[in-house]
């Protein structure tokens, strides 16, 4: 079953169906009790956080003359190891996962937070992981050396 919707959600897409989950959920259950000046702070940290990971991902991407289309991951013509890339295997899928728990800090909901964090399993599942076998048949020992080296999220 999953099989069948691996790699056809768009990244983004996903972020946004997250975003969206979790302002219902800010809806219905009790927040928590954050100063507006923490929530504030602390969410754009976050958000400070991701978009960098995300721009530096791209410009190594761009560098590397390389797709960054996560719907077929099977087309990548170059491994990417440096820029970022040395530190965490899916920079992109971080900062999206930093913005989802900007998101969560500023609504202070528990709730928001726990989605969030259901973000990175769901992502592992339907992205990820499929994105990885590519990697291991395009790149084979290169690739399984690189995954050995660097964790997959930080």
């Amino acid at each position: 079953m999953l099989k069948r919707i691996e790699t056809k959600i768009p990244p983004p897409m996903l972020a946004a169906s997250f975003v969206f989950c979790m302002w219902v959920a800010d809806q219905y259950f009790p927040r928590s009790v954050l100063g507006e000046t923490v929530r504030i702070s602390v969410a754009t940290g976050f958000i400070l956080f991701g978009a960098l990971s995300v721009v530096l991902a791209v410009v190594s991407f761009a560098k590397a003359k390389t797709t960054v289309n996560p719907l077929q991951p099977e087309k990548a013509g170059t491994l990417v190891t440096t820029g970022i890339y040395q530190y965490t295997r899916n920079p992109m899928y971080l900062g999206m996962l930093c913005a989802l728990l900007a998101w969560g800090v500023f609504l202070a909901n528990g709730f928001s937070l726990a989605l969030a964090i259901l973000f990175v399993p769901v992502t592992n599942l339907l992205q990820i992981l499929p994105e990885e076998r590519a990697m291991e048949l395009n790149f084979r020992e290169h690739y399984i050396a690189y995954k050995a080296k660097v964790r997959r999220w930080f």
